[in-house]
């Protein structure tokens, strides 16, 4: 974390004092609130449009294989980074629940 501060706190200190004080110092009253206020309505517009991607994905995955395949398949994949956390045995009963758990709610 302090090698990241020290690479960029210049240049971040330099956008602060170029571009984010000049919009500060110009702004007043209630303007100074419209610009986070719009910023976070864009924020929130963005995370609707990424959930819904990501919800039509997840559907045209599971058109393609069955849920169960998917979640198989899925699981799978990320055996390698689950495994330091699992215990053996609790890799059959993570599918079995999460085939239960996913493929009823889809």
């Amino acid at each position: 974390m302090l090698r990241l501060y020290e690479k960029y706190h210049e240049p971040f200190e330099e956008y602060i004092k170029s571009t984010v004080m000049h919009v500060l110092k110009e702004t007043h009253d209630e303007y100074m609130m419209q610009e986070p206020a719009k910023r976070w309505s864009n924020h929130k517009v963005d995370k609707e449009h990424e959930g819904s991607y990501y919800s039509r994905k997840l559907s045209s995955w599971i058109h393609e294989d069955s849920c169960p395949d998917y979640i198989l398949k899925n699981v799978l994949r990320r055996r390698g980074r689950m495994a330091p956390y699992l215990h053996s045995s609790s890799e059959p009963k993570l599918i079995d629940v999460s085939k239960d758990t996913l493929c009823t709610t889809l």
